[in-house]
């Protein structure tokens, strides 16, 4: 008898714990693959970023679809919002985003007298479930966060501008 199938005869409560944990964890063994096998992949290309650009309809799916199955050996399967950074620029370019990420959304705080605003609600969910979920490139999207950020600053600065129609 399969493993599988004894818990799900004998604890049936047991068998959902260990995908569930299989879920949050199985992403950060895919980011190590990534990590592992640096020197045989093509890292920095910006793979991931253009397939977001064509989402928007910018060029074309397919084609970009195209290109990073044929960049990541292991595509189809979730690697965390880290690797598909480091596929796009490189383990360097993707620490430098993450430091430039956090430290744009320390300086927007400070200006805000450290106001909680969204900003911080959305960054702190990308870098959160970065390694559970991709908010940044498939959840939400790179032009969904780039025009949230835009309204939000948008609507804080028609905030401070005063109407007069005398």
């Amino acid at each position: 008898m399969e493993v599988a199938q004894w818990l799900a005869a004998n604890m049936p409560v047991f068998l959902p714990v260990i995908f569930l944990f299989h879920y949050l964890t199985h992403s950060i063994a895919e980011v190590a693959n990534v990590v592992s096998n640096s020197d045989t992949l093509q890292l920095g290309h910006a793979y991931y970023l253009i397939d977001q650009l064509c989402g928007v309809g910018l060029c074309s799916r397919g084609d970009s679809a195209l290109a990073i199955e044929l960049a990541n050996p292991r595509s189809g399967i979730y690697q965390t919002a880290w690797g598909s950074l480091i596929y796009d620029f490189g383990f360097a370019g993707a620490a430098f985003i993450w430091i430039l990420l956090v430290s744009l959304i320390t300086f927007f705080q400070s200006l805000q007298h450290y106001q909680v605003g969204p900003s911080v609600f959305v960054a702190a969910a990308i870098i959160t479930l970065s390694p559970i979920e991709n908010f940044l490139y498939n959840g939400l999207g790179l032009v969904q966060v780039f025009a949230l950020f835009l309204m939000y600053f948008f609507v804080r600065l028609l905030g401070r501008v005063k109407f007069s129609l005398s």
